[in-house]
């Protein structure tokens, strides 16, 4: 066989691609793909160095699948978010997540940032195709999201009660611990706060304090009744009743 003089013909490799490659219509978006990435490497370099290296560009770019390798971006994101989640498995769950839920999402208004948001609160893929199935905008959920403790699931439930109490944390809380309203009856079940020192945690009924739990106190900065024997008080309370103390002075 006569060939081309920019053949070398001590490289099989670049003889192969010569005779059975070149000049040869090939309209598979895979191979069409692959050429692209070739290319594009050997800029600078000789093809014949690219071609070398062909199996390991082929399992760098996961065999040129365009599919995979459009959604790089995706994985690294979402291992970010995820450190400690095996790369095969990241790959899995973006490939069904970004073919399946996401594109219904996207036709649906929401916007790229908002799913990552959903993604980033680690909803499942059951969340996902909830929202599709009910028909559920960005705008319905969006409210709700804001509430610490939602769950994508009770959408309808916190929409019906919203209707009822027009406040979207209550909607939340009374849908997802009924047990708020003593009418409700004793809780199924009970809740250790975690969060014992924030001042906004609701301490009542089905919600108990952790049996170590020690408050952290101090002794207030403003005189004392003598007959009081446990004047003790939270930093923040007693900072507040200070500048209460203080202005009530003022006002003589």
């Amino acid at each position: 066989m006569k060939r081309c003089t920019w053949c070398n013909l001590n490289n099989e490799i670049y003889v192969n691609y010569h005779d059975k490659e070149w000049g040869v219509l090939n309209l598979d978006d895979t191979y069409l793909f692959e050429m692209l990435i070739l290319e594009l490497f050997q800029a600078g370099l000789s093809f014949e160095c690219v071609l070398n290296k062909r199996e390991y560009f082929k399992v760098a770019y996961d065999n040129f699948d365009v599919n995979k390798v459009s959604l790089y971006d995706e994985y690294e994101k979402y291992l970010g978010m995820n450190k400690k989640m095996e790369y095969a498995d990241v790959v899995t769950y973006i490939n069904g997540l970004f073919k399946e839920e996401v594109p219904k999402l996207k036709s649906m208004g929401y916007s790229e940032k908002v799913i990552w948001n959903l993604i980033s609160d680690k909803v499942s893929k059951e969340d996902l195709q909830y929202l599709i199935d009910h028909n559920y905008t960005a705008k319905d959920l969006e409210p709700y999201r804001k509430v610490k403790g939602y769950q994508i699931q009770n959408l309808e439930a916190y929409i019906n009660a919203y209707n009822n109490y027009k406040d979207y944390n209550y909607a939340v809380c009374i849908t997802n611990y009924p047990f708020l309203i003593s009418s409700n009856g004793e809780p199924k079940e009970s809740y250790t706060i975690t969060n014992p020192d924030d001042l906004l945690v609701l301490v009542k009924k089905g919600f108990y304090l952790p049996e170590s739990y020690e408050p952290k106190l101090v002794d207030p900065e403003i005189p004392v009744a003598p007959d009081c024997q446990n004047p003790k008080m939270t930093k923040e309370t007693s900072d507040a009743l200070t500048k209460m103390y203080e202005a009530a002075k003022k006002e003589g």
